[in-house]
């Protein structure tokens, strides 16, 4: 009988045991899972990675733009005005002509 009460707790232990293992088995392989493609893992990193060199590309265009445009700004106001962007401008815009001038459309 007491060998019989061995045996039952030996296998209640083992089981507790392997359950146990099972259960960290289980919460290393779900972490290891979320670590890699979790919102906040190394897929997800990449990827903000590469859309942050996008990004940065874009802004490069975009400075390089305005920076265009001011200096168009700075050539129109009256301190420092450059008559040949002026009449350029006047011509796009507004379809200015010269009296001497004769206008071809294809």
């Amino acid at each position: 009988m007491l060998s019989e009460l061995k045996f039952k707790k030996n296998i209640r232990s083992l089981a507790y045991e392997i359950v146990i293992f099972i259960s960290l088995c289980i919460c290393c392989f779900y972490f290891s899972l979320v670590a890699m493609n979790g919102n906040h893992g190394v897929k997800k990193k990449a990827e903000l990675m590469f859309v942050a060199i996008e990004i940065r590309e874009q802004l490069a265009g975009l400075q390089k733009t305005a920076n265009e445009l001011e200096g168009k700004t700075r050539k129109l106001q009256d301190e420092f005005l450059d008559i040949d962007l002026l009449d350029q401008q006047a011509r796009k815009i507004l379809g200015l002509i010269r009296l001497d001038e004769i206008i071809i459309k294809e």
